[in-house]
C-alpha cells in the first residue's frame, strides 16, 4: 500500500470520526479523542518523515558500515592466514638453515680431517723420502768406500800375504776369511 492512499485513508478516518463525535459525544470525551487523535497523528507524522528522509539514509549508513566492517573481518582473516603462512615458511627456512649449518658442520670437519690426513700423509712422504735419501746414501758411500777399502786392502793384503805366505793354499784361505769378516764389518 502507498503512503498517498494511507494518508487519504487515515484523513477520511479522522474525518468519519470527528463528524460522529460532533453529533453523538460529549465535549471533554471529544476533547480527550482529538488530543488522541492528534497524538497519533503527529507520531504518524514523524514515522512518516523518517522513513521517507532520515531512513534511506540511516539505512545507507549502516549499510556502509555493516560493509566496512565486512571488509575489515575479511582482511583481518585474510592477515591471519597471510600471517600463518609466513611463520610456517619462516619454521621452513629456519629448519631449512639449520639443516645446511649442520651439512657445514659435517663438511668442515671432513674437510678438516681429510686436510689433516694429507698434512700426516705429506710428512710421513717427506719423512721416508729423507730417510730413503738419506739411506741411499749412506748405502752408496758405504759401497763407494767398501770398493774401493776392499780393492785397496786386498791388493795390500795380497802382497803382504805372498810376502808372508809362500803357500798359494794358506794365502787364498786366509784372503777369503779376511773378505767375509770385512763384509761382515762395513754392512
Amino acid at each position: 500500500m502507498s503512503i498517498k492512499r494511507l494518508i487519504f485513508i487515515s484523513l477520511a478516518l479522522y474525518a468519519v470520526i470527528c463528524v460522529f463525535l460532533y453529533f453523538f459525544a460529549n465535549p471533554v470525551v471529544i476533547s480527550v479523542i482529538f488530543r488522541l487523535l492528534n497524538f497519533a497523528i503527529m507520531v504518524a507524522i514523524v514515522v512518516y518523515v523518517y522513513y521517507r528522509n532520515l531512513h534511506p539514509a540511516a539505512k545507507e549508513v549502516i549499510h556502509q558500515e555493516e560493509l566496512k566492517k565486512e571488509a575489515l573481518v575479511t582482511q583481518h582473516d585474510e592477515l591471519l592466514d597471510k600471517e600463518s603462512e609466513l611463520k610456517k615458511k619462516l619454521q621452513d627456512q629456519k629448519d631449512e638453515c639449520c639443516y645446511l649449518l649442520t651439512k657445514i658442520d659435517q663438511w668442515r670437519e671432513r674437510f678438516d680431517e681429510r686436510q689433516k690426513q694429507y698434512e700426516d700423509e705429506r710428512e710421513k712422504a717427506h719423512d721416508r723420502a729423507q730417510k730413503r735419501a738419506q739411506l741411499q746414501s749412506e748405502w752408496l758411500g758405504r759401497n763407494l768406500a767398501y770398493k774401493q777399502i776392499v780393492e785397496h786392502v786386498v791388493e795390500i793384503m795380497r802382497e803382504d800375504l805372498k810376502n808372508r805366505f809362500s803357500d798359494e793354499d794358506q794365502q787364498q784361505k786366509y784372503i777369503e776369511q779376511l773378505i767375509v769378516f770385512m763384509r761382515k764389518n762395513v754392512s
